[in-house]
């Protein structure tokens, strides 16, 4: 590797010239994964570490990629610092929260820690008009895996194995480096470095990695979080209320909620907002300016908490780029537990595939948390295929090795098949809510769910024995939560069960076969050297381009798919 250079946070201020790319080594030790503490804008930690950052951000060029390597708990900082600032007529724009999971160790935390994470963000003139970079993600990839029962690839491509990349499946902002014991990692390692050289696909590229001073380290006082002395609440205080599901507005619920039950009356609270991404909601508006967005999620989080046992567990959903601005609120009033990686399915987005989800787990000050990781420490190992036959059959043969959960999670997948979700752009699925309430709260607990949708957290409540009250400001969601509630039933064991009747979408133009389209579109551009037009394909088959014409799928995508797949055939020559 060439034009690469390392140096200490003390060399640093020798440098003149610019770089294409910094990466900036906090200096941390694994075992503040196992604390409380907080840093705030007095620290001098705070105050070196920013420092730092200013120096190395006026190092790079317009264009060029700052990436920070710390531990979860803190980057949150660093990216908040980095939005709200302006560097000598620059801005630095967030592109990516890449989760770096290593070999898991169970501290005292609740889960056993795997991740730490790398902050990636763009120097740029303008946010509006970003300066372009690139990445070679058509050549780094991830090599595809089978699985050792069914041998099929472990990634379960619907039917679709005709069009994926024969080079890998795509590099996603989750990185996996199994075989590093996290308590080797907090100096990020050469593997990691490596990646994102060969992600900038040139060697003109100059490098510089900064490690921070050892002499900068987490202040030893602990930011105290202070709560009013206040009276536990009894469940049965709830009265009617409990097991209901509200058409209410979940601010002014809560805080009415709030002044019935000044001590808190909730064990676990979960949320999963509107991410800001203009989906389709039936009542809510979900578009605001970045500003709007994080003072109205500040105004539910901090409800979230006021309605919440000391002790209890706050655990919220978002996009990695809405959970630093989560996550810096919420430390200033709760206590940092983890911020769970989880890794869903996705399609291919930007420079990188957004795989993951951030999921920040708190709790209130003031109360021994729960946790049930004893109980559900091991999950099936991610050498095997999720296929639903595939998992009958091995397990039946006893085929069934495990591994240890941890704070990244890969076995949940997002609901896949329309038939199986309801009218909702953003419906979770339930096993990721039984997890969830599973770990972090007892039978009898009480749970809440401001934006309880369709009722996935409320289904997940009943089937594992807790109580539950969900709120949506939505007459048509509540409707819809309701009615799912009534498909639960009581198995030959008293065991409550969810039983979904699937939703038959039908299929435009049953007739015509999605793959068979696919593929002579895909052998056609082959044989011609070059992705076709329609009115190509029309002057060349007639009949195809009849076919195409009641294609059911998307033909742009299609297109893309051909010209990947014809630029990967000529690099694998």
């Amino acid at each position: 590797m060439v034009n690469i250079e390392k140096v200490e946070e003390i060399n640093l201020k020798n440098k003149e010239k610019k770089y294409d790319c910094i990466i900036i080594n906090l200096n941390f030790i694994i075992s503040e994964l196992n604390d409380n503490k907080l840093i705030s804008s007095n620290d001098i930690y705070f105050k070196s570490s920013t420092e730092l950052t200013n120096k190395c951000c006026d190092l790079l060029r317009n264009g060029g990629l700052l990436f920070i390597y710390g531990l979860p708990k803190y980057l949150p900082i660093f990216g908040n610092f980095l939005n709200n600032n302006v560097f000598s007529g620059y801005y630095f724009l967030f592109k990516y929260w890449i989760a770096i999971e290593y070999s898991s160790k169970h501290f005292q935390n609740p889960l056993p820690n795997s991740h730490l994470g790398l902050l990636m963000y763009l120097k740029t003139k303008s946010v509006d008009s970003p300066t372009p970079f690139n990445l070679n993600t058509k050549t780094i990839r991830v090599p595809y895996t089978s699985c050792p029962s069914c041998g099929k690839l472990t990634k379960d491509w619907g039917g679709k194995k005709h069009l994926i990349n024969p080079l890998g499946s795509a590099l996603s902002d989750v990185w996996s480096y199994r075989e590093i014991q996290i308590e080797n990692a907090n100096r990020i390692p050469f593997v990691i470095v490596k990646r994102i050289y060969d992600l900038l696909d040139t060697k003109k590229n100059k490098f510089l990695i900064v490690n921070q001073s050892s002499g900068n380290s987490i202040s030893q006082d602990e930011k105290s979080i202070r709560i009013r002395e206040k009276k536990d609440i009894e469940t049965t205080y709830l009265g009617k209320k409990l097991n209901k599901v509200f058409e209410k507005d979940s601010i002014t619920f809560m805080e009415n909620l709030y002044n019935d039950y000044p001590g808190g009356i909730f064990d676990l609270v979960f949320a999963d907002p509107p991410y800001n991404l203009d989906k389709s909601y039936i009542k809510y508006k979900d578009e605001r300016s970045d500003y709007q967005y994080i003072e109205w999620c500040n105004k539910w989080l901090k409800s979230m908490s006021n309605v919440l046992k000391p002790g209890g567990a706050l655990l919220v959903l978002n996009l990695p780029k809405w959970a630093i601005s989560h996550s810096v609120f919420l430390s200033q009033f709760m206590h940092f537990q983890h911020w769970i990686v989880w890794d869903a399915m996705s399609t291919p987005a930007g420079k990188l595939m957004p795989a993951h989800y951030s999921l920040l787990y708190y709790t209130k000050p003031g109360g021994k948390p729960k946790s049930n990781f004893d109980k559900y420490k091991y999950i099936d190992s991610r050498k095997y295929c999720l296929r639903i036959s595939c998992v009958k059959k091995r397990k039946l043969m006893g085929d069934d090795d495990k591994e240890l959960l941890s704070d990244v999670w890969k076995d949940i997948h997002r609901i896949k098949h329309k038939k199986d979700r309801d009218q909702h752009p953003c419906q979770l699925p339930i096993k990721l809510m039984e997890r969830i309430i599973k770990l972090f709260s007892d039978k009898g607990d009480i749970i809440y769910d401001p934006f309880g949708g369709t009722g996935t957290t409320a289904i997940a409540a009943k089937i594992t024995g807790r109580n539950f009250i969900i709120s949506d400001k939505d007459i048509y969601y509540v409707r819809v939560a309701r009615n799912n509630l009534k498909n639960i039933t009581t198995d030959m064991f008293g065991r409550n069960v969810y039983n979904r009747k699937s939703i038959s979408k039908g299929r435009k133009n049953e007739n015509v076969s999605k793959r068979l389209v696919e593929t002579s579109y895909l052998d056609l551009c082959f044989k011609n050297k070059k992705v076709l037009s329609l009115e190509e394909v029309k002057t060349i088959d007639i009949k195809l381009y009849s076919l195409i014409k009641n294609y059911s799928g998307n033909f742009k995508k299609l297109k893309s798919i051909c010209k990947r797949k014809l630029e990967t055939n000529s690099l694998l020559k």
